[in-house]
Parts: C-alpha cells; sequence; structure tokens
C-alpha cells in the first residue's frame, strides 16, 4: 500500500538530502512504527508517504514512492489524500470547520457523498470514538487529547486505505493513549496499512508488526518491537523507553501546609453555552513543581489558562503571593 524505493529526498536550497536510500514498505493490515531522535528524517518520511514531498515543497527525489501501487508524482494530492489518510501532530491546523459536527462532515460534503450515506458514515465515525457529547462543541475549546481523536474521527469517515500518523500520542492521557493502540488494531485486521511515526513506543508494543530506527536521514536498524527492549540500541539512536510503568498512584498530593503560592477561591468557569468545568472551587500551588494530572478533556489546560489571565472566570478570586490579582496582572506576571 505504501512503497520506498532507493529514495532520497533534498529540500529547495539545501545541500544535504533530508533522507536517503530509504526503501521500505508497508502493506495492507500492517503498522509499522517509525522513531528515531529528533531531526532524523521521519517528518521527511511522512511527506513523501502523503505526497507533500515533492509535489507542495518542490524539492529533489530520487528512486520512487508508490501508494496502491502507483508513484506519487503520478498522483495529485487530492487523490492520494483519499487513499492515505494523515492526522497531523497538530491536528487543529487541519481543520475547516467552527464544531465538531461540521468537521466530521465538511470533506465528505466536499465530496459530494449523498446525505444518507453522509449520516451514516458520519454517526459511526460518533460511536466508533465516543465522540457522543462532543458533538456541539466549538473545535477551538476541546482539550488537544479531544482534537486529536476528532482528526482520526474526520480520516475514518472518508475510508482510506492507508493511515499516517504524525505522533498521534502526543497530547492523549494514558487511558486514551490504551484506548488509540486498540482502534489501530481493529482497522489493522480490517485490512488497513497503518505507517505511525512517534517518539513513545509502549503504546504499540501489541501492536507495531515491525519497527523502523532513523538517524541522520538513514534507516539505520528495523525489526519486531522486541529490538526495542535493547537498552544499548536504545541509547545508540536517542530513543524512549519500550515499557513505561504508570507513575500516577506513586506521585504525592501537594501538601496544604506548604506555603501557597498561588490561592484559588470559588473559582467557577464554563466556556461560552457549556457546562461549568469547575463551580465554586478552592485548589493552592505551592513552590516548586505540581503535576496537574486527569483524563482528556477535563479542564487541565483550562485552569492553566484561567490562573494565567488568558481565560476570564465568571467567578472568583485568585491570589500570588497574598495578593489577589485580576487577569491583566496575571498575565503581566
Amino acid at each position: 500500500m505504501l512503497r520506498f524505493e532507493n529514495v532520497s529526498y533534498t529540500y529547495p536550497f539545501q545541500q544535504r538530502p533530508a533522507v536517503s536510500n530509504i526503501s521500505l514498505e508497508v502493506r495492507p493490515g500492517e503498522l509499522v512504527l517509525c522513531t528515531g531522535a529528533s531531526g532524523c528524517g521521519k517528518s521527511t518520511l511522512i511527506r513523501l508517504a502523503n505526497g507533500l514531498c515533492p509535489l507542495h515543497f518542490e524539492g529533489t527525489l530520487e528512486g520512487r514512492v508508490l501508494v496502491n501501487g502507483t508513484p506519487t508524482t503520478e498522483q495529485g494530492l487530492p487523490r492520494l489524500a483519499r487513499q492515505a489518510g494523515t492526522l497531523f501532530q497538530d491536528p487543529e491546523q487541519q481543520f475547516f470547520a467552527l464544531n465538531v459536527e461540521d468537521e466530521l462532515s465538511f470533506a465528505l460534503e466536499w465530496q459530494g457523498m449523498p446525505v444518507p450515506q453522509m449520516h451514516e458514515a458520519v454517526n459511526g465515525a460518533v460511536r466508533h470514538f465516543g465522540l457522543e457529547s462532543l458533538l456541539g462543541a466549538s473545535i477551538h475549546e476541546l482539550s488537544e487529547g479531544q482534537k486529536q481523536k476528532v482528526g482520526l474521527a474526520v480520516l475514518w469517515t472518508q475510508n482510506p486505505q492507508a493511515l499516517i500518523l504524525d505522533e498521534p500520542t502526543a497530547n492523549l492521557d494514558p487511558e486514551s493513549t490504551a484506548e488509540l493502540a486498540l482502534r489501530l488494531g481493529e482497522l489493522k485486521r480490517k485490512g488497513m496499512a497503518i505507517l505511525v511515526v512517534d517518539h513513545r513506543l509502549y503504546w504499540l508494543a501489541d501492536v507495531a508488526d515491525r519497527v523502523v530506527i532513523m538517524q541522520d536521514g538513514l534507516i539505520q536498524a528495523q525489526g519486531d518491537f522486541s529490538l526495542l527492549h535493547d537498552d544499548a540500541l536504545r541509547a545508540r539512536y536517542g530513543l524512549r523507553q519500550a515499557c513505561v510503568p504508570d507513575a500516577r498512584p506513586l506521585l504525592p498530593s501537594a501538601s496544604e501546609a506548604d506555603e501557597k503560592i498561588v490561592d484559588v477561591h470559588g473559582l467557577t468557569y464554563a466556556h461560552k453555552g457549556g457546562q461549568p468545568l469547575y463551580k465554586n472551587a478552592r485548589m493552592s500551588l505551592p513552590a516548586g513543581i505540581t503535576a496537574l494530572i486527569g483524563p482528556n478533556g477535563t479542564g487541565k489546560t483550562t485552569l492553566a489558562r484561567v490562573l494565567a489571565g488568558l481565560n476570564q472566570p465568571q467567578a472568583g478570586e485568585i491570589r500570588l503571593s497574598g495578593q489577589a490579582l485580576n487577569n491583566a496582572q496575571r498575565l503581566a506576571r
């Protein structure tokens, strides 16, 4: 489904190729994980697979990249996108609509899909990804993890034969990460070819068929997932752990006895037209590092924005070192 034949690619005005002599294939029903330290060529691999290199970036391509048996240079970007859907690291950059339901149907409408068939596709995606409570939500008020789910659901509605995922778990909580692995396993069993580019490794232990390790634009090693249990190999290529225990139960609670640097009383906040995320809440932050954890969509990012003065709460007082500060004052501090 995705095939690289001795591929080298050089961006415009660059002397050195971003990737060199890449030969790789992702077959239907197979998930290939590509990993490596930053700057190793992973992002260019994605752009080659979906045709952005060279059809958009206009660099120099040597060798051939084939999608469904046809070189990408002989296909337009719209045709390539229907066959191999890409979810980029920041999915908000590829959204077009203002709310979730419109986003799910946007591409289908433009493709001229009949309304009954479109409703069936959208409803199927909503059920498959558990988006029932988000249908009317503004895209811009979703958490980063929720945006990731919506972006994947949008691709799913278009029934591509391949998926190309750029660090899809970067903004997901551990439970959503595990759920994504299950979803990818289901899609793989249905015959989809999946290329995942990620720094995180552990979550694909039971799903990845092959692992490809890149460095300096070259494929340095490949094999099954057990390859990543080699400590010396991971150290050589700057890779993360292949097995990550859940440290959350071991984190100590912030002590009320500690000196309060930030003190919050009676905080109430709701997005426009939505239910309150917090109502008459109180909390404090001592000196040092405090970790705020919880599932995607529970208000972690919004709380950070409220504390920093970027979002205006409906009620409540926020003190810094004992001094009550308004939004503008908190922004300045």
